[in-house]
């Protein structure tokens, strides 16, 4: 029901996307789905931290240990979690929730 609103393209900031080729394209809208009240994706959140989790220290992270870090800025997140490489875990955070995005 809702697939019509699963992105098709991802950037990594408005400020890239190309709109005037979307308007040639027959684009005349976008959505932004920030806070994630279109499309319920806490679970790729989820296994998209921890996979990156694991990717980066090796250890296998419990999701009950990171569902309470949802909704938390991202970098206050791994602080919270006692991660000692932020910076790092964030990048490959990002690539891994959409990847396991896609797959939903």
């Amino acid at each position: 029901m809702f697939e019509p609103f699963y992105p098709q393209e991802i950037w990594d900031s408005t400020y890239d996307i190309p709109f005037e080729t979307w308007k040639d394209r027959g684009i005349k809208g976008v959505i932004f789905d920030i806070d994630n009240t279109l499309i319920n994706t806490t679970g790729a959140v989820l296994h998209g931290l921890q996979r990156a989790l694991r990717d980066i220290t090796g250890e296998h992270w419990d999701l009950s240990r990171l569902t309470p870090v949802l909704g938390i800025p991202g970098l206050d997140a791994f602080e919270r979690l006692g991660i000692h490489s932020p910076e790092q875990i964030f990048q490959i955070y990002s690539h891994v929730y959409v990847t396991v995005s896609d797959m939903e």
